[in-house]
Order: C-alpha cells, then structure tokens, then sequence
C-alpha cells in the first residue's frame, strides 16, 4: 500500500489519461513513500488510515518530483511548507513512539 492511489495521484497530477499511461508513477509513488518514511522516522503507508498530513506531504512532492524528477529525493532550502510538513509528520511519529 501507498500514501497515495494511482488515482490519487494522477487526480493531483491533473493527468488527462488512464494513471496506468504514466508508468513513472510506478517509481514515483514507492519513492515518496520511502523518503516520507526516512524523513520522518514512521512508515506511514503501513497504517490502516493514512494521516492526512501524510497525504498533503505524499502530494506535494509527487507534483514537484513529476514535473522535474531531476529533483527526486531532494527538497529547495525555500520550501517551507514541505518542510512544515515533515516537521509535524516527525511530530506525529515521535508522539506514536512514546505514546502520549
């Protein structure tokens, strides 16, 4: 399971054809999952419901990293809000580890 669908990704992606017509989803979505997960120490395509943040920040860099895969794993030192939203994943995780 992934962060986000095929679907769901080709529906963010504003793709007019079949998300089965973009094989490179295929690479994308695994990656994102796996740079999600090292950034903020959790597995969060694992859980049984997918935290929205997670979703917001799978999103977000499905659109950046589609648009210019010279950029995979890699984040703009002015890019705030996808720091932002690693910050509060990392959050989340850290409080799911001690359990308050």
């Amino acid at each position: 399971m992934s962060i986000l669908t095929l679907q769901e990704a080709a529906n963010m992606l504003r793709l007019p054809a079949d998300p089965s017509d973009y094989p490179q989803l295929d690479i994308l979505l695994p990656f994102v999952d796996d740079f999600i997960r090292t950034s903020t120490g959790h597995d969060w395509a694992s859980d049984d419901a997918i935290d929205p943040t997670a979703k917001m920040l799978a999103s977000a860099l499905i659109s950046r990293w589609f648009d210019d895969p010279g950029q995979m794993g890699s984040i703009s030192d002015n890019d705030l809000g996808v720091k932002s939203l690693i910050g509060q994943l990392h959050g989340k995780a850290l409080v799911m580890i001690d359990g308050c």
